[in-house]
């Protein structure tokens, strides 16, 4: 199956050999500051399903999936302001099988604030995981049929 393109964080393609980079990021290969090169949101075209308009309502559908399937998550509420730092991941998933997730949550046309790269990164340092970036559902079911069973 791979590593989806957008789910390497800078810091570990900086570590990648240029020829992984090169599978990883074809047009980002030998770039010092790959999130410069974070891919674009996919088009219409690469998602025959649902398309969702907002960020909000992208999140409401993830939030109700996870409770769908009765998994624990964190999340920070959008109707006001975070008390987390700026930056950090949507969401917190927590599946029975002992894993985690930190997920973001991007529609078309978003992209990566500079704090979310750095944050993302650091998450990475630390943690060595991933912050996955979904840009519709079928990309997050995709992801807790993968990781959370």
């Amino acid at each position: 199956m791979g590593i989806p393109k957008h789910a390497v964080p800078d810091a570990a393609f900086r570590l990648m050999s240029k020829a992984d980079q090169a599978r990883v990021r074809p047009s980002c290969a030998g770039s010092t500051r790959a999130l410069a090169c974070t891919p674009s949101a996919p088009s219409r075209a690469d998602h025959p399903m649902k398309d969702h308009r907002s960020e909000r309502q992208l999140q409401e559908d993830m939030a109700n999936l996870l409770n769908q399937r009765s998994i624990f998550y964190l999340r920070s509420r959008m109707d006001k302001k975070t008390t987390l730092p700026v930056g950090m991941p949507d969401f917190f998933i927590f599946p029975s099988n002992g894993r985690y997730l930190a997920v973001e949550a991007k529609v078309q046309g978003g992209e990566l604030s500079d704090d979310q790269k750095r944050v993302f990164d650091r998450f990475w340092a630390y943690t060595g995981k991933v912050v996955h970036i979904v840009w519709n559902l079928d990309q997050f079911r995709e992801l807790l049929d993968t990781y959370c069973t």
